[in-house]
C-alpha cells in the first residue's frame, strides 16, 4: 500500500499529475491517495521531490522483540560454550 507522509508532503501536485487512475487529490494542501483507485504503479513515488510517498511497512513489534530475545539467548549460549572451551584448554 502506498502512503503519503503528511509531514514531508508540500502539496506540489506532481504526484497528482502523473497518476493514471486519478487516485490522488490535494486536500488542505497535502496529497492524499484513494486506495480504492490506486494500482500501485509507483509513478507518484518516482516524481515526489520530497520523497514523501512510499510503501507502508507494517511492523509487528512483538515478533521483533521475540526475535531479538531469541538472538540474545543464542548469543549467551555461544558465549557460555566458548567460556567452557577456554577453561578446558587451560
Amino acid at each position: 500500500m502506498i502512503e503519503i507522509d503528511k509531514n514531508l508532503c508540500i502539496g506540489c501536485g506532481k504526484c497528482l499529475q502523473v497518476c493514471p487512475n486519478q487516485a490522488i487529490s490535494i486536500i488542505q494542501g497535502k496529497a492524499e491517495i484513494n486506495q480504492v483507485f490506486c494500482s500501485e504503479c509507483y509513478r507518484c513515488v518516482e516524481v515526489c521531490p520530497r520523497e514523501a510517498i512510499g510503501d507502508k511497512i507494517s511492523i509487528n513489534v512483538v515478533e521483533i522483540r521475540k526475535s531479538l530475545q531469541n538472538a540474545k539467548d543464542r548469543l549467551n549460549s555461544l558465549r557460555a560454550r566458548v567460556s567452557l572451551a577456554e577453561k578446558i584448554e587451560k
